[in-house]
């Protein structure tokens, strides 16, 4: 494949070795050989841009763009595409339903801040700031803006009657994203394609996950990583190697050798 091409790799299961928050050094190297031959290689990734991991920041440079928070924002280095949020009456819902009904870890992820609900929220390591009342959301932090939510486990019968129709559920194995009407990976990689003047034909999405079938779905190419579920590996042309084994360097390579 000679052509420009867009890349679109996940994160987490994906680019990183689940080891360190920065990927590994034989990763970058083949992203930045790709680049060298002409092609674009953008993050796709369900985590908003305030919860990119500092590691992955470190190397900002390697990429050409970011669609984050399941193609409800898309950016480059310096310019941001899109950026879809929760209108505040259905964010403040949302919040009252985790806070009040239902008290497991959630991360509800914008731009610039985290915000996290939940009596584990503490075991899990995860930044952000704790809020506890859904009112806060008008006072303590009025005027922010969250691009997607995302809750440990399997989200109950009693949240999609409750918000089915109103909120894109996309139920992974372990966690929950949760994002605006419209928003999915697919539509980050479209955006980008459109912004990198480059045709869908001409594509490649690289994942593991259930919140990444959309955009494997719609790319030219798709490439599953060898640690995804059996389900995931049967709906795309290639399935590489494990993220603990750099898999994403390994189809790199295969897809787009050295000249």
């Amino acid at each position: 494949m000679t052509e420009p091409h867009l890349i679109c790799i996940d994160i987490d299961g994906t680019l990183l070795d689940g080891q360190s928050d920065c990927p590994p050094r034989e990763n970058l190297e083949a992203i930045c050989e790709v680049r060298r031959q002409g092609h674009k290689v953008f993050i796709n990734t369900g985590r908003a841009w305030a919860n990119i991991p500092q590691g992955l920041r470190d190397v900002l440079d390697c990429f050409d763009g970011f669609c984050c928070a399941n193609g409800s924002y898309v950016r480059t280095r310096d310019r941001v595409l899109r950026n879809i949020t929760f209108p505040e009456p259905l964010l403040f819902e949302a919040l009252q339903y985790f806070i009040r009904e239902d008290p497991r870890f959630c991360l509800f992820e914008g731009e610039t801040l985290l915000l996290k609900t939940g009596v584990a929220s503490d075991l899990y390591g995860s930044p952000g700031v704790m809020i506890h009342h859904p009112e806060e959301i008008h006072t303590r932090f009025q005027g922010c803006r969250f691009n997607v939510f995302s809750c440990e486990g399997r989200l109950p019968e009693a949240f999609h009657q409750k918000f089915s129709g109103r909120i894109h559920i996309f139920q992974c194995d372990t966690f929950a994203d949760c994002a605006p009407l419209g928003c999915s990976k697919a539509i980050g990689m479209q955006y980008a394609a459109a912004h990198c003047a480059i045709p869908m034909t001409h594509t490649v999405a690289i994942g593991d996950s259930a919140n990444d079938l959309p955009m494997l779905q719609s790319a030219a190419v798709s490439v599953a990583m060898g640690n995804s579920p059996e389900d995931i590996r049967r709906q795309t042309d290639f399935v590489t190697d494990s993220h603990e084994n750099c898999g994403v360097a390994q189809i790199l390579r295969k897809l787009f050798p050295s000249r």
